[in-house]
């Protein structure tokens, strides 16, 4: 008895020190760079990668596993490839699979998250190893985009306008990206090295995998990304965007003096703007806002005594919204920002005027990163 339990013993600490040698075994990829190649064909972002410039461009492969076998091959192969043009990246992905009928491909609205195969792209084009954008497109097509901030940090309300597409094949499944350089922020130079990293998920495997791997055991983050090279001859375009709104609706009640045929009518008009002075400082003004118009958000049941929060799609709150948070508390624009007047009034027979909310004139904030890091 007293053998079995030292043979018992002494199997464990084996394993426990064999554990221990593989995990100290487990290093980071060498720093690795991908190239760009610069093409002057019109690339259609059909998913199909039908062009011939795709292949001449140099692959980057050798994905790890990040999950469920740390540090080990993907168990599918994945190829990836990078072409530029005066206006915009373009990112091709073969996602090689031996069983292709079992991909999952699940079909929802623009940025949420599915269980489904899908492939990510990170770019940090200030270089300031602490910024990024992030780039997904599932297998059905559908896209998500991210702001990574202060390394390790995520905002996806953050939205940008760019193109992706995806096909199923026989072998697999093909991704493609159009990212405008308006989509990014960089500074202007001769010739651009910029942070990147590629990942991939295949859904019925739980498999997450990462082209520039880093082991759980060390820090990770935008600071650890691979590098993107070839870009050069490139210019960060102008940027304006102008979204105009107008609102109008009517009010009916009994007939009363001051409202002789019982009816009120309202209308109101303003716009945001957004401007670029240079590749990384841009201008937001907005004039009359209406902050309670935002992009339509989610339906939710409350059934208990807290407020919802909502994520922030106001245009004029998101651009810099990284710059002012922190890792000990959220901050954030609250809703309430004209809301309706409050205080007493006299009595009265009737009310020429009873505003709704409160009027906001106009605002404007400058916000971006200097060459030196500095927001």
């Amino acid at each position: 008895m007293l053998g079995k339990k030292v043979l018992i013993g002494l199997g464990l600490i084996s394993v426990l020190l064999g554990g221990s040698i593989v995990r100290a075994e487990m290093t980071a990829d060498p720093l690795k760079t991908a190239t760009a190649l610069r093409t002057n064909e019109h690339i259609k972002i059909d998913g199909n990668l039908s062009e011939k410039s795709w292949e001449k461009a140099l692959p980057a492969t050798g994905f790890h596993q990040v999950e469920p076998y740390e540090g080990q091959l993907a168990s599918e192969s994945t190829l990836v490839k990078i072409l530029y043009d005066d206006e915009a990246l373009y990112i091709g992905w073969w996602c090689y699979d031996s069983e292709p009928d079992k991909i999952v491909r699940q079909l929802t609205r623009r940025d949420r998250s599915t269980s489904s195969d899908e492939v990510h792209v990170r770019i940090d084009s200030h270089h300031d190893h602490q910024t990024a954008y992030y780039f997904a497109v599932n297998a059905a097509g559908v896209i998500r985009d991210v702001l990574i901030y202060n390394n390790i940090y995520d905002d996806d309300s953050w939205d940008a306008v760019w193109e992706a597409n995806s096909q199923v094949h026989a072998w697999g499944w093909s991704a493609e990206y159009k990212i405008p350089y308006s989509a990014l922020k960089f500074a202007a130079d001769d010739e651009y090295t910029w942070g990147f990293d590629l990942s991939r998920r295949i859904a019925r495997k739980q498999e997450y995998s990462r082209w520039q791997f880093v082991p759980s055991t060390e820090a990770t983050g935008v600071h650890r990304y691979g590098h993107l090279t070839g870009i050069k001859g490139i210019e960060s375009p102008g940027r304006m965007e102008i979204l105009p709104y107008s609102v109008s609706y009517a009010e009916t009640e009994p007939k009363r003096p001051g409202n002789t045929d019982g009816r009120k009518y309202h209308y109101n008009i303003g716009m945001d703007l957004k401007y670029a002075f240079t590749s990384t400082f841009t201008l937001d003004a907005t004039v009359n806002p209406d902050f309670g118009q935002v992009e339509s958000d989610q339906d939710m049941v409350n059934l208990n005594t807290y407020e919802i929060f909502y994520s922030e799609k106001r245009p004029f709150f998101l651009e810099g919204f990284e710059i002012f948070q922190t890792q000990f508390f959220r901050q954030f624009y609250s809703r309430r920002i004209g809301r309706p007047p409050e205080g007493g009034v006299k009595e009265a027979a009737y009310y020429l005027d009873y505003p709704n909310n409160t009027t906001i004139l106009s605002a404007f904030k400058l916000t971006g990163k200097t060459r030196k890091g500095t927001s």
